[in-house]
């Protein structure tokens, strides 16, 4: 880390965007934002190409700055002209989702088999995701497991992780429960937590190696100190049950509550029952009624949540009459 921080300082501007990278995920370390950018910026300033997009995420995101979308873009064009391919990607990203700017599907192809081309993992992963769910392509599976193939043979970290599912599943290539764990083994060590949260539930379900609950825990462990609130939520669970750790109410809401925080709606759900019933928590059945809403809101919530928000409201609505 030292030796990183010197190059920086002495105008490597490799080093620079390492430690920006640092700063930005909190590796080892606590994120530190303002000294992620400023390395970023130091990066640019010696014609550093991939910092353009890195910095531009701060503005997309609101990261130490003032969220501008204006800016950002600002950024990714002034990438393109440097030919970083990792700014035409995100600039692809952006035209297919309408971030700041008009969304266009066949734009945003078009950016990521450019930023392929030059040399950029993330372009081939999202023509993976392109042709798994049909997004200005038709559906082609094996067309995306192609394209998540050459993006781990570039080193993509989630690249490995979706060549491992599809193997787990058949999906686009024939079922390999070896190589699945093989590509799985490999996304781990390139840190994706993802893929740690996978390692878990194979550990957990005994599905390609023997049943280890200790083992288990583990890289829920991993995948959760990485941020992943999935990996989060299952430790909650092991808490909860007493599964690999001894029994812990009260750490299993906390874990619950980290992982709601995060949107995941299975621990909200979860940490309403918690609330309704005092498990680990104070008993509160208004902040469960929250909690329970939350997890049924949206096309992807829950519906047995929602209608236990509204059963457990008109409950209290009772008693206040």
């Amino acid at each position: 880390m030292d030796l990183v921080q010197k190059s920086a300082v002495d105008g490597d501007a490799v080093s620079a965007y390492s430690l920006g990278k640092i700063y930005t995920e909190g590796v080892k370390m606590p994120r530190n934002f303002a000294l992620g950018r400023k390395n970023f910026e130091l990066a640019i300033k010696r014609n550093y190409a991939p910092a353009y997009a890195a910095l531009a995420d701060y503005y997309f995101n609101g990261w130490g700055v003032k969220r501008d979308t204006v800016k950002a873009h600002q950024l990714l064009a002034e990438g393109r002209k440097v030919r970083s391919g990792e700014a035409v990607v995100k600039q692809g990203i952006a035209k297919l989702n309408g971030i700041g700017i008009k969304k266009d599907v066949a734009a945003a192809l078009r950016d990521f088999r450019e930023g392929a081309k030059l040399g950029c993992s993330d372009g081939e992963l999202w023509l993976g995701f392109a042709n798994a769910k049909g997004m200005g392509v038709p559906v082609n599976a094996v067309t995306a497991y192609n394209h998540y193939r050459r993006a781990a043979a570039m080193g993509n970290a989630t690249g490995y992780l979706m060549v491992a599912l599809c193997f787990r599943d058949g999906i686009g290539v024939q079922q390999s429960v070896p190589s699945a764990y093989q590509y799985l083994k490999e996304a781990v060590k390139q840190g994706n937590s993802t893929a740690m949260y996978e390692m878990g539930l194979l550990y957990a379900n005994g599905t390609f190696v023997k049943k280890d609950i200790a083992e288990a825990v583990k890289w829920f462990q991993k995948s959760a100190e990485s941020g992943n609130s999935y990996g989060v939520y299952e430790l909650a669970c092991c808490y909860e049950n007493g599964r690999g750790v001894k029994k812990d109410l009260a750490k299993a809401a906390s874990l619950y509550k980290v992982a709601a925080d995060a949107g995941n709606r299975y621990a909200q759900f979860m940490i309403g029952r918690c609330y309704e019933g005092g498990l680990g928590v104070p008993q509160d059945k208004y902040e469960a009624v929250k909690w329970y809403k939350k997890a049924g809101q949206g096309a992807d919530g829950f519906k047995y949540a929602a209608q236990r928000a509204k059963e457990l409201q008109d409950e209290l609505e009772k008693l206040i009459l």
